[in-house]
C-alpha cells in the first residue's frame, strides 16, 4: 500500500468508530496502569476512583461509596473519550489544512 492510498483509507475511515476505539483504549489502559499502582502502594481501587470524582464533588466523594466511585469511572472514560475526539478533529483540519497549503 503506498502513502497517497493509505492517507486516503484513513480520511474514509469512520470517525466514530475510530473514537470509540481510541477512548475506550486510552481509558482501560490509564486507569489499568494507575489501578496496579494504587495496589502497589496497597491503597483501595474505589479511593482512586473517587478521588477523580472530586473534581466534579469535592471532598464529599470520599464519602459517597460506590455511587461515587462510578461516578469517577464515568469521568475518566468521558475525558478519554473527549482527548479522542479533540485528538481526531485536530488531526483532520491538520491534513486539511497542510493540503491547501501545499495545493494552493
Amino acid at each position: 500500500m503506498n502513502p497517497t492510498s493509505a492517507l486516503s483509507s484513513l480520511q474514509n475511515s469512520n470517525p466514530l468508530l475510530a473514537i470509540l476505539w481510541a477512548g475506550f483504549t486510552c481509558g482501560t489502559l490509564d486507569i489499568s496502569a494507575a489501578l496496579v499502582v494504587y495496589r502497589y502502594f496497597g491503597r483501595p481501587p474505589m479511593r482512586l476512583l473517587q478521588g477523580i470524582a472530586a473534581g466534579v464533588l469535592g471532598s464529599r466523594s470520599f464519602q459517597g461509596g460506590l455511587p461515587t466511585a462510578l461516578l469517577g469511572l464515568f469521568c475518566h472514560f468521558f475525558i478519554a473519550f473527549s482527548a479522542a475526539t479533540v485528538y481526531l478533529t485536530a488531526s483532520r483540519w491538520r491534513d486539511c489544512s497542510l493540503k491547501s497549503n501545499v495545493e494552493g
